[in-house]
């Protein structure tokens, strides 16, 4: 039975037990990885393409990613264990079902890659794990001073889902074989407008086009 939780830690999570519930419970609602795309500011997908996936369940071909894919998967449990290596004063767990539900909106769900815990002061913050290859020059100066939109879009919705007061993403990037990592904080009082922005941006998609099934205008991002 899968079961919602009102947490005294975060603001709610899924209890599920194992990946099929996980995968199911997924679909079911607006992920980390669709809140870019509502906005038009996913590289991988558009809001339209976003919108048949909801309502007509069509599958967005990954088809020429599949082995950076997997090699960020394979990497990702590694460097969970080394950044709690790394950072002692963080109590950090894991756990590959961990889905959070946002307190208000039960279709809003967030996925993340552990937990963090300050041991000193006891705040609550999420942790964002990401493989990066750099393929050219543009892959390398979007993360040059912050990181692009679309993983940025990703932290304000699992902000908004756990609860947590702080986010922390940390990239591997790997150029040319040539492997680096650079850490990324976010303090949710720095960032609630972007928060409440973009989580009324998922209402709306949620009720006036997956609901009613009518399909959404196109949204491109700004030049």
């Amino acid at each position: 039975m899968i079961e919602k939780i009102n947490c005294l830690l975060y603001d709610y999570f899924m209890e599920i037990k194992n990946e099929i519930d996980w995968l199911e419970w997924r679909k079911s609602g607006i992920g980390g990885s669709d809140c870019a795309a509502i906005l038009g500011l996913s590289p991988y997908m558009t809001n339209v393409e976003l919108w048949e996936q909801k309502v007509l369940g069509k599958k967005k071909s990954m088809k020429g990613k599949e082995s950076v894919l997997q090699r960020g998967h394979d990497f990702e449990p590694l460097i969970i264990k080394m950044f709690a290596l790394e950072h002692p004063q963080f109590e950090v767990t894991s756990s590959p079902y961990d889905l959070f539900v946002h307190p208000e909106y039960e279709y809003i769900l967030g996925s993340t890659d552990a937990r963090l815990k300050c041991v000193e002061t006891g705040k609550l913050g999420v942790l964002e794990i990401k493989y990066v290859q750099i393929g050219n020059s543009q892959q390398k100066i979007n993360w040059q001073d912050g990181i692009p939109q679309y993983y940025y879009c990703q932290i304000l919705h699992y902000l908004a889902c756990s609860g947590a007061t702080f986010a922390i993403l940390k990239a591997r990037f790997n150029q040319n074989g040539f492997f680096y990592e650079k850490e990324y904080r976010f303090e949710r009082s720095e960032h609630q407008d972007s928060i409440d922005f973009l989580i009324s941006k998922e209402v709306e998609f949620w009720n006036k086009y997956v609901l009613t099934g009518v399909k959404p205008p196109l949204v491109l991002p700004q030049i």
